[in-house]
């Protein structure tokens, strides 16, 4: 882990059963050699919110990090105080959970759920990020992030502006009340630490006997829905892992997985985390696969 890692609450380390997620990863490579897929699909019947059995651990690790490292897991822009308000009723509601008038609104609201909360607004220079309450967050640091287009927000990731930005703002300038999208990323981490702003340390020595325990399957369910009164756009990101010794008893997923990695270029491997132990991983599906 790294030396910036958190303290608090116990949260139990990522399992071995293979959660029903498992079947929402995308384990196709994007066409024509691009290195991303935009992946939406309508929220239809499913839940915004989801509470899992590790809910009592996460919520007690978010309290504690909003009450220990508040300046590094909330912020909002004036623009994005009014959305904030609308958001934590809409939160409490959809929950039935009561809001903490002695917290921030975002703040309050964002203790209710396992989800991290992001708030946009449309600007001339495109969607911007304005408020945030982000606790686990897989590589990247809200505060670096406020205040700038969605552009920007995703400016270190490959391929991002040039593949599929101006895709994400067509859509964002579309998307209806009442009818929410959602999509789903994975990583491959060594470190199952939820608050992790940092880039992968690496520090793990994984090995294609170990990577079944040493690596994580690390994975972000996202919803997308313009809140009705202000407009603004809210973007949940739920973060869910599993050891990726999961996949020994789901070998379809485990083949669908080394093959993606095989067929993918370098750049995604470096997306996805996987870069460093490419090989190890690889010989622990082909096994897992077998």
């Amino acid at each position: 882990m790294s030396p910036q890692g958190t303290r608090g609450p116990d949260v139990p380390p990522p399992g071995e059963d293979p959660p029903v997620w498992l079947d929402e990863l995308q384990l196709k490579p994007a066409p024509s050699g691009r290195l991303h897929h935009m992946g939406l699909r309508p929220l239809g019947a499913e839940p915004i919110f989801v509470a899992d059995d590790r809910a009592g651990a996460e919520l007690a690790l978010r309290a504690h990090l909003f009450d220990t490292r508040r300046a590094e897991v909330l912020a909002v822009l004036p623009a994005g105080e009014e959305p904030a308000v609308e958001l934590a009723a809409f939160v409490s509601e959809h929950v039935a959970g009561a809001l903490d008038t002695a917290f921030h609104p975002l703040e309050a609201a964002a203790r209710l759920v396992q989800e991290d909360l992001t708030i946009v607004r449309p600007a001339p220079q495109g969607h911007v990020l304005v408020a945030g309450a982000v606790c686990f967050p897989s590589g990247w640091y809200l505060r670096e992030k406020l205040g700038r287009p969605l552009m920007g927000v995703h400016d270190p990731i490959e391929g991002y502006a040039e593949e599929i930005g101006a895709r994400v703002e067509r859509f964002f300038e579309r998307l209806e009340p009442d009818r929410p999208f959602r999509r789903r990323n994975w990583f491959l981490y060594d470190d199952p630490s939820l608050f992790q702003p940092w880039d992968p340390t690496n520090e793990v020595v994984v090995t294609a006997a170990n990577a079944g325990q040493r690596v994580f399957i690390r994975s972000e369910r996202e919803v997308m829905l313009r809140l009705s009164g202000t407009g603004a756009i809210v973007f949940t990101i739920r973060t869910q892992q599993v050891r990726l010794a999961s996949l020994r008893t789901r070998p379809d997923v485990a083949a669908a997985m080394a093959s993606y990695l095989r067929e993918s270029p370098e750049a995604v491997h470096r997306l996805k985390g996987v870069a460093p132990y490419l090989a190890e991983v690889l010989s622990a599906l082909d096994e897992m696969a077998a």
